[in-house]
């Protein structure tokens, strides 16, 4: 039989954790995702990391840069990366920030979940 899961749930700006002093994040998970709303203030970044999970980000607002494998990919407004699972990479927004929605699947366990690969 097939199970049907309905979940509602708020990821407003109010409602944002601090990462640090440039990022901010609001996480909800499903059954088999983690989706999370990212707000980076300008020059903000995500440090070069790796997760078993592959990953969708949608930019909602403004332009980022991904270094995946040593290459960069900037992503603007209405444009969408897809990250395989395992693969290193780093994120770091523009002069104006950047709003994104990353969709992460499986479901996130933890944040040990993430394997950061340099220091900040």
């Amino acid at each position: 039989p097939r199970v049907v899961t309905t979940r509602h749930a708020s990821v407003g700006a109010h409602l944002m954790d601090a990462v640090d002093d440039r990022l901010r994040r609001a996480v909800v998970h499903g059954q088999d995702v983690t989706v999370t709303r990212y707000a980076f203030a300008p020059g903000g970044r995500f440090p070069h990391h790796r997760h078993e999970q592959e990953q969708v980000t949608f930019v909602i607002d403004g332009e980022i840069t991904f270094l995946v494998e040593g290459r960069p990919y900037t992503v603007s407004t209405d444009e969408v990366i897809i990250l395989s699972s395992g693969i290193p990479h780093s994120a770091e927004a523009g002069a104006e920030g950047a709003q994104v929605i990353s969709v992460v699947t499986p479901r996130r366990a933890d944040e040990g979940a993430v394997e950061v690969l340099e220091g900040d």
